[in-house]
């Protein structure tokens, strides 16, 4: 998809914008699209060419939708879910519908650099500048604006821009937040994917195209996956709390050979055709903390604002969210009110996902067994997924039916408590 593109190879002078918005991803294009259609001059700024790859599982909340009014989102995508396959060490397993048959799909698959490139067209469409091929290596705050500088691709030449505000949406290792001194609260999260071709009209066997492949126990505080695309299915595992000892090469180890396990149970082997596997930190969420610089000119959104849900680690909706409040932020004038409003509306829902994940990944046979094996648990993932429901209306209930279960656990014959007190 070809993305319209600005094409300054070469300036006379800096480009003055209204708003600089660094990072071409869904948080990035989603403030750009709303900031231009508010009438403010925006330039979208993004280091790789449109498309380019982007390490994601690729599960897009259909809810997404009502960010861009004007753009057809299933249009971007490559599969419809209908439902998820649960299973505890490739074995005991559930399969269940994410949402009801005779509704619209819950849940899409996108590849990421498809899906992106169509989001920065959009942007484009409503007016934003989109730059691509430039890397934003300083950005100052100085009489009252912003200067960032840069290269553009390829030894063109360098890159500056001037702006009001600035929205930086260049995900967890970006420079932003660190050349303005945001310190960041991120919880130590690791991932690894690869994608593997698959012919669905040749291949058959354990892989349905719509329904997403869920794994527990083979990942010590975390999970694997299969997600189907149009032409591959995206294999991998993701740590979601940090495994005590395990560093570097350790975790590499072990989150491929979970990789390798879930995909031998589908019948998909991860070892043929040498494919790329990556690995990449996940910035989950793990507090409050401000996502704005003391004079409220630059704003964080998406994984720069380590917006990742800590229980399933998805955290596109919440990216794109964000970065239509920062737009909405700068556009009204109310940037010093950025963090409070993104926790209104995000942390704090976030944090009670966390509540849950902290028991659910120390205890994640029984939370399987009591939680996602519930008849109806598949139906309120979905609606949490999708933002249908809030996770700090059903944590309290939640945390109370996992307590009951272990102290019914401890104090059943046979436990080491029981055996204690007798």
């Amino acid at each position: 998809m070809g993305a319209a593109r600005s094409r300054f190879f070469c300036f006379p002078s800096v480009m003055v914008y209204d708003l600089l918005v660094v990072g071409a991803g869904p948080a990035g294009c989603a403030a750009a699209a709303t900031a231009a259609r508010r009438g403010l001059r925006v330039a979208l700024v993004e280091r790789h060419r449109i498309p380019r790859h982007k390490t994601c599982g690729g599960g897009v909340p259909a809810t997404v939708q009502r960010y861009f009014d004007g753009l057809d989102i299933a249009r971007l995508a490559d599969v419809e879910v209908r439902q998820v396959r649960h299973t505890w060490r490739h074995s005991e397993g559930l399969t269940a519908p994410l949402g009801p048959q005779n509704e619209p799909p819950k849940l899409l698959c996108v590849r990421r650099d498809r899906f992106d490139a169509g989001l920065a067209e959009f942007a484009a469409s409503c007016g934003a500048n989109l730059m691509d091929g430039v890397t934003v290596r300083e950005v100052e705050i100085a009489d009252g604006r912003i200067e960032a500088r840069g290269d553009m691709r390829a030894g063109s030449g360098e890159w500056r821009a001037a702006a009001d505000f600035l929205i930086g949406a260049d995900g967890a290792t970006g420079p932003v937040a660190r050349k303005v001194g945001l310190a960041i609260r991120r919880a130590s999260a690791m991932a690894m994917e690869v994608e593997v071709p698959y012919d669905w009209s040749r291949c058959s066997g354990e892989v349905e195209a719509s329904t997403i492949y869920l794994e527990y126990g083979t990942v010590r505080h975390g999970y694997a996956w299969a997600f189907p695309k149009s032409d591959h299915l995206n294999i991998g595992a993701g740590l979601f709390r940090e495994a005590i000892g395990a560093r570097g090469s350790d975790l590499s180890a072990m989150l491929s050979e979970a990789v390798a396990d879930i995909g031998s149970a589908l019948g998909v082997p991860t070892d043929t055709g040498d494919p790329c596997k990556h690995f990449h930190p996940v910035p989950l969420w793990n507090g409050r903390c401000r996502l704005h610089d003391r004079s409220g000119r630059v704003l964080l959104a998406g994984d720069a604002a380590a917006l990742v849900n800590p229980l399933f680690g998805d955290g596109i909706l919440n990216a794109v969210h964000a970065g239509v409040l920062a737009a909405e932020a700068v556009a009204a004038g109310r940037t010093l009110h950025y963090s409070n409003d993104v926790y209104a509306e995000i942390g704090r829902d976030l944090d009670a996902a966390g509540r849950i994940a902290r028991l659910f990944y120390a205890v994640p046979e029984l939370c399987f067994r009591i939680g996602v094996m519930r008849p109806t648990a598949s139906l309120t993932a979905g609606k949490l997924l999708c933002g249908e429901m809030r996770y700090r209306d059903v944590s309290s209930r939640a945390l109370r039916r996992i307590g009951a279960a272990m102290r019914t656990a401890l104090t059943a014959p046979g436990s080491v408590r029981a055996s204690s007190q007798r």
